[in-house]
Parts: C-alpha cells; structure tokens; sequence
C-alpha cells in the first residue's frame, strides 16, 4: 500500500515538474495531480501546450 502511494506522489511530482513554465507552476500542478490523477493532468498539460514557433522561415515573394 505505502508502494503504491509512493508512486502516485512521484508521478504527480513528475507532472508537476513538466509545468515549471507555465502559469501557476509547480504547485498548482502538482495539487491538480494529487486531486484529479497525473495522466488527467499529463493530457491536459500536453493538450494546452502552444505550438512550437518557426523561426527562420523566410516569406516566398514573387
């Protein structure tokens, strides 16, 4: 049972690690595993993440 517990916390720290860089950072993440579950949290961090920019990409003009 005190396994099992360990590991739920360890992979909420883990999701929660993943959110440094966003707003509310680490603890609320870390909550949000805690309440929800961390693949709840794991899919709603990776489903709100922006989308890579493009750099360098040059416009095509005639």
């Amino acid at each position: 049972m005190s396994t099992l517990l360990f590991l739920h916390v360890l992979a909420c720290v883990i999701v929660a690690l993943c959110a440094l860089d966003r707003r509310g950072g680490f603890l609320l993440y870390f909550l949000a595993s805690l309440f929800l579950t961390p693949l709840v949290t794991l899919v709603f961090l990776v489903v709100t993440s922006s989308a890579p920019k493009r750099e360098g990409v040059p416009s095509p003009r005639p």
